[in-house]
Order: C-alpha cells, then structure tokens, then sequence
C-alpha cells in the first residue's frame, strides 16, 4: 500500500462552499486532478493507494478526507462508482456529512473527519510508516531507497503550511522528482510511475531468483500403507531404509521435509514388536528434515477373539499438512506415498488454487488409479526398491 497526503490551504471545508467553478472554490480542481492521478489507470482503479486530502480553506478547517475505494463487490452496496466526472460531487457529499466529534465513513472507503495535517502525519509516524515529503531540496526519488508502505506528503499551488514545514521535515525523509516545477496531480503521477516501476522490478528479480532456486519437494507418508506394501520386497539380504526411498525419490532436488504418518503399536499384543517399532520411530525421528506424526489407533475384536488394528486419523493430518505446506508456499513439489483415493479433492485444490505440483508414489498391488490420474506424475515404488536392491549387491 502505498499512501499520499495532499494539503490545500485554500480548498473548501463544508460543501456549500463548492462552487460550479471548481478553480473559485478554494482551486479545489487541483484536489480533483490529484484524486485522478493517485487512482486512476486505463479502465481501471489502483486498489494499493490511499489519498489523504487536507482542506485548510474556509468556513471550518481542517477537515482531513480519507480515500481508499472499495474495489471488490456490488455498486451502491458495497461500494461506490468512482468516476472523474463525478469527483467534486462526491467531495461535496463528504463535506456535506461531516459530523463534529466523529470520524465518519460516508462512503464505503471515503472518511471524514477534522485534523490538522501535522497532527495526521504524526500519528502515521506513530505507525511506522515511511514518510516522504515533496521538496526541491530534497534526494533524487529515484536514487532514493523508499521503504515499503511509503507515504508521501505534498502540497497545492501556495506549498505546505509555512508554521509546520520545519517540523514536517524532521519526521518526512525529503525527496524531489526534479528540479521543475510540475502540477501536484503530475508529482503523483510521476510518484506512482516510480513506486510501479520499483514494483515490477521485484517481482522481475523475484521470478528470476524463483527460476535459479532449486525445485522444493515435500514428501508425505502413509506408514501403514508403505509397511504392508513393501514387506514382499524383504529379505535377508536386503533391508529397505525409508530414506533411501525418499532420498530417490527426491533425486537433485532440495528436500524440504518429510513426514511420516502412523500409529503405535499394541504393547500388550507383542511388547516385542512394539519395542521394534518404537525404535525404527526413533531412527527416522534423528533423521534430518524427518517428521514423526503419531495418530491414533482403533482396536476391533474378531469373532475368534483375536485383534485387528486401524490407524484412525491419519489422513486428515496428511492432508492438513499438505495444505498447509501450499499455503506457506514451504514447497514446490509434493510427493504422496499413498493408495488413497480420498486425497483427490485437496490435491486438486492444491494444484488449481496454489499451482503446486502433486505427485504419486505407488506400489502396482495396492494403487489408486484415480489419485495417480489427479496427480501431475506418479512414480512406481516397487521400480526404486529393486533398484537400491540391485544397487547394493
């Protein structure tokens, strides 16, 4: 957001003070041209400005009108259509509705209220904002570092008040645009092209930097499904390590995180098993980048009285996480290793309102063909785990 504050000694402060002739009634046609420059684009409105106008002319200064169109929603509801011809009636209703004691919206966007222009540009100041003021004297705008959210203060044809000006320049950092003299409106117009120009530079370098980055990947793991699938893959010779799989996965790409998803054991079922468990759980916990989410765990009785087991839980923290990540813009690339088909609707929001990429890792006996088809690719596990097999002979 980028703010302009503009003083006029001379334009009116109530609207019966506005004339026909806009130039008679305290030159407020400069307040109008500076409305048009701060806002207006070729067939469109800024939505990144605010306008501060400060009248200081008769019958009752200092009314400070504050301006931030509403943009989005229904005309005449939500907001009010802001047209150049139209500008010095809508001042008018503003003058018009000015309460004393009260800051008061009139229009959705349009504030008014009495202050004096030292007053609001301390309070801004108060807030941190990056404040410039217009002065011949001042360092060369476009040598100048201009911080973000900046403010800029300027004044109308007669200048800025001449008791406040030197405490004005102790709180505003002085720029100039050149050594003419141009129409306020232009000094916002040229103020504007600068702040564009400096705008679009950084998303050009921010685009560039996001070609040269390495691509991020996250990878997302369904335990269960990954123990079950890769048992017929084991053997005494061959143990399978979870991070080889990934690592290969992951290739020359940067690994952001990986998260792995399960429940503990029964220790009453096989205190064995779950003592195996719990250290493997360690082990991938020391691995860096490795993530350890723990759900928890359905115990079901059979008819012959033994015990089933299902991990409840597992895919809503998978999938909160994988939206999360997109939202946080924390990876470029997602990896899901998992057969469950009720990932799709995440996955296409993910890729259609984030443009992340979302890729499968499958095993050929228990896959999804419907997530493989919502994903952008889908690697073959079975196809890594003989290789890092063969590999290792």
């Amino acid at each position: 957001m980028r703010e302009f504050i503009y003083y006029s000694r001379t334009a009116p402060t109530a609207g019966n003070y506005i004339k026909d002739d806009l130039m008679d009634s305290g030159r407020l046609d400069i307040a109008i041209h500076s409305v048009i420059s701060a806002f207006f684009l070729s067939h469109n409105l800024r939505a990144d400005t605010k306008l501060h106008l400060v009248f200081a002319g008769p019958p009752d200064p200092v009314k400070h009108l504050e301006i931030l169109p509403e943009t989005e929603g229904k005309t005449g509801i939500d907001k009010i259509y802001l047209n150049k011809k139209d500008i010095g009636k809508t001042i008018k209703k503003m003058l018009y509705k000015y309460h004393k004691g009260e800051k008061k919206e009139v229009f959705p966007g349009y504030w008014i209220e009495k202050k004096p222009l030292l007053k609001l540009v301390e309070e801004l100041s108060e807030q941190n904002k990056a404040l410039y003021i217009l002065d011949p004297k001042g360092e060369d705008i476009r040598k100048k570092e201009i911080k973000p959210n900046p403010v800029f203060v300027l004044g109308d044809h007669k200048g800025l008040p001449d008791k406040e000006l030197k405490r004005l320049k102790k709180i505003c950092e002085p720029v100039t645009i050149g050594k003419k003299t141009y129409f306020a409106s232009h000094t916002i117009a040229i103020v504007n092209n600068e702040i564009d120009r400096r705008e679009s530079e950084k998303l050009r370098s921010a685009s560039e930097e996001e070609k040269q980055k390495p691509e991020g990947v996250a990878v997302f793991i369904d335990g269960r499904n990954f123990y079950h699938s890769t048992k017929r893959f084991k053997d005494e010779s061959f143990q399978i390590k979870l991070q080889d799989v990934v690592y290969e996965l992951v290739g020359k790409r940067e690994l952001i995180n990986v998260y792995y998803y399960n429940a503990l054991l029964d220790k009453e079922h096989n205190s064995q098993t779950y003592k195996m468990h719990n250290e493997f759980l360690d082990i991938l916990r020391n691995i860096p980048k490795f993530k350890v989410i723990l759900c928890d765990v359905r115990k079901m009785e059979k008819e012959d009285g033994s015990f089933s087991y299902e991990v409840k839980g597992d895919d809503i923290y998978l999938a909160h996480d994988l939206l999360i990540g997109a939202f946080d813009n924390s990876y470029d690339t997602a990896i899901i290793l998992s057969g469950d088909a009720d990932f799709i609707p995440v996955i296409n929001t993910i890729r259609k309102r984030f443009k992340k990429k979302i890729g499968n890792g499958f095993f050929r006996r228990t896959p999804s063909y419907k997530l493989r088809q919502s994903c952008d690719f889908s690697v073959n596990l079975g196809k890594i785990i003989r290789k890092l097999k063969e590999r290792q002979k």
